[in-house]
């Protein structure tokens, strides 16, 4: 649901950069850079080891893309952005849906 919600929040920052509405444009990236912030500050690295960190790494990126989109005005950093949280998601679905294996 995180992701789903940080995917629809970089959506609306996306519409607000091409019609220019810079008030809306900060709204958007501020919650799409909260949900990324929240996913980040829940990750266990001593637990989580490689995949942790991978996560951290990830949500750095799509941190710094979201600033760059609302520095620049540009869309092409959400478009990255939204590349990494989509597969992101689409994993982690995949991961929830597969049957246990059985021994």
């Amino acid at each position: 649901m995180l992701y789903d919600g940080a995917l629809r929040f970089i959506g609306m920052a996306r519409a607000a950069i091409e019609r220019r509405d810079i008030p809306a444009r900060s709204e958007a990236i501020s919650r799409a850079l909260a949900i990324v912030g929240h996913l980040r500050t829940t990750l266990d690295v001593e637990r989580g080891g490689d995949v942790a960190r991978s996560l951290d790494q990830l949500y750095d990126y799509v941190t710094s893309r979201l600033l760059d989109a609302s520095f620049t005005q540009q869309t092409g950093p959400l478009d990255e952005a939204v590349k990494v949280l989509s597969t992101l998601r689409d994993g982690w679905v995949s991961i929830a849906t597969t049957p246990p294996a059985t021994p």
